[in-house]
Protein backbone atom coordinates (compact mmCIF):
# COMPACT_ATOMS: atom_id res chain seq x y z
CA UNK A 1 0.00 0.00 0.00
CA UNK A 2 1.35 3.77 -0.90
CA UNK A 3 1.59 5.76 1.74
CA UNK A 4 1.06 9.64 1.23
CA UNK A 5 4.27 10.93 0.88
CA UNK A 6 5.30 7.84 -1.46
CA UNK A 7 2.01 9.20 -4.01
CA UNK A 8 3.78 12.76 -3.78
CA UNK A 9 6.90 11.71 -4.28
CA UNK A 10 5.61 10.44 -7.74
CA UNK A 11 2.91 13.05 -8.22
CA UNK A 12 6.03 15.71 -8.50
CA UNK A 13 8.58 12.83 -10.00
CA UNK A 14 5.82 12.86 -13.06
CA UNK A 15 5.10 16.67 -12.95
CA UNK A 16 8.53 17.34 -13.51
CA UNK A 17 9.18 14.51 -15.76
CA UNK A 18 6.71 16.55 -17.87
CA UNK A 19 7.95 19.67 -17.30
CA UNK A 20 11.36 18.61 -18.89
CA UNK A 21 9.30 17.03 -21.82
CA UNK A 22 6.47 19.20 -22.51
CA UNK A 23 8.56 20.41 -25.56
CA UNK A 24 8.43 16.88 -27.12
CA UNK A 25 5.18 16.16 -29.17
CA UNK A 26 5.48 12.70 -28.65
CA UNK A 27 4.72 12.78 -24.85
CA UNK A 28 2.39 10.12 -23.74
CA UNK A 29 0.92 8.01 -21.48
CA UNK A 30 2.51 5.57 -22.51
CA UNK A 31 6.39 7.17 -22.54
CA UNK A 32 5.52 8.42 -18.83
CA UNK A 33 4.15 4.92 -17.79
CA UNK A 34 7.59 3.87 -18.68
CA UNK A 35 9.65 5.96 -17.35
CA UNK A 36 7.67 5.27 -14.12
CA UNK A 37 7.29 1.49 -14.32
CA UNK A 38 3.86 1.43 -14.22
CA UNK A 39 1.31 0.12 -16.96
CA UNK A 40 -0.28 2.62 -19.20
CA UNK A 41 -3.87 1.27 -17.98
CA UNK A 42 -2.67 1.73 -14.15
CA UNK A 43 -1.06 4.93 -14.56
CA UNK A 44 -4.25 6.14 -16.97
CA UNK A 45 -6.30 5.62 -14.14
CA UNK A 46 -3.86 6.33 -11.14
CA UNK A 47 -3.26 9.86 -12.66
CA UNK A 48 -6.90 10.16 -13.16
CA UNK A 49 -7.70 9.92 -9.59
CA UNK A 50 -4.25 11.71 -8.20
CA UNK A 51 -4.75 14.54 -10.25
CA UNK A 52 -8.49 15.15 -11.27
CA UNK A 53 -7.59 15.09 -15.21
CA UNK A 54 -7.31 12.99 -17.85
CA UNK A 55 -3.56 12.99 -19.06
CA UNK A 56 -4.36 14.47 -22.44
CA UNK A 57 -6.03 17.38 -21.12
CA UNK A 58 -3.67 17.69 -18.02
CA UNK A 59 -1.07 17.58 -20.67
CA UNK A 60 -2.93 20.35 -22.82
CA UNK A 61 -3.62 22.61 -19.73
CA UNK A 62 0.60 22.42 -19.14
CA UNK A 63 1.29 23.18 -22.90
CA UNK A 64 -1.80 26.44 -22.81
CA UNK A 65 0.33 27.76 -19.44
CA UNK A 66 3.00 27.81 -21.06
CA UNK A 67 2.17 29.35 -24.44
CA UNK A 68 0.36 32.25 -22.36
CA UNK A 69 3.22 32.78 -20.47
CA UNK A 70 5.87 32.80 -23.75
CA UNK A 71 2.92 35.20 -25.26
CA UNK A 72 3.34 37.23 -22.30
CA UNK A 73 6.71 37.28 -21.92
CA UNK A 74 8.51 37.01 -24.96
CA UNK A 75 7.84 38.31 -28.66
CA UNK A 76 8.31 34.59 -29.96
CA UNK A 77 6.83 33.89 -33.48
CA UNK A 78 3.15 31.90 -32.59
CA UNK A 79 5.18 28.87 -34.73
CA UNK A 80 7.61 28.94 -32.25
CA UNK A 81 5.78 29.11 -29.61
CA UNK A 82 3.48 25.91 -30.55
CA UNK A 83 6.93 24.05 -31.13
CA UNK A 84 8.38 24.81 -28.04
CA UNK A 85 5.28 23.52 -26.20
CA UNK A 86 5.18 20.44 -28.01
CA UNK A 87 2.40 21.27 -30.43
CA UNK A 88 3.23 20.25 -33.71
CA UNK A 89 -0.39 21.56 -36.04
CA UNK A 90 0.06 25.23 -35.60
CA UNK A 91 -3.93 25.90 -36.95
CA UNK A 92 -5.04 23.60 -34.64
CA UNK A 93 -3.22 24.97 -32.09
CA UNK A 94 -4.74 28.27 -32.70
CA UNK A 95 -7.90 26.87 -32.80
CA UNK A 96 -8.13 24.72 -29.36
CA UNK A 97 -6.25 28.62 -27.81
CA UNK A 98 -9.51 30.62 -28.82
CA UNK A 99 -11.98 27.93 -27.40
CA UNK A 100 -9.72 27.76 -24.36
CA UNK A 101 -9.38 31.52 -24.12
CA UNK A 102 -12.16 33.34 -26.10
CA UNK A 103 -8.85 35.01 -28.46
CA UNK A 104 -6.41 33.98 -30.74
CA UNK A 105 -2.87 33.77 -29.45
CA UNK A 106 -1.85 36.71 -31.02
CA UNK A 107 -5.25 38.43 -29.60
CA UNK A 108 -3.86 37.09 -26.30
CA UNK A 109 -0.51 38.44 -26.66
CA UNK A 110 -1.60 42.54 -28.08
CA UNK A 111 -3.92 42.31 -24.57
CA UNK A 112 -1.61 41.37 -22.38
CA UNK A 113 1.50 42.36 -23.34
Amino acid sequence: KKTAAMENDTINHVRLFMRNNIANPMLSLEMLAGQLGFSPSYWSNYFRETIGLPFPEYIWEMRLRLAKQLLQETDMPIKAIVAEIGYVDVSSFIRKFKQAEGLTPGQYRNLHS
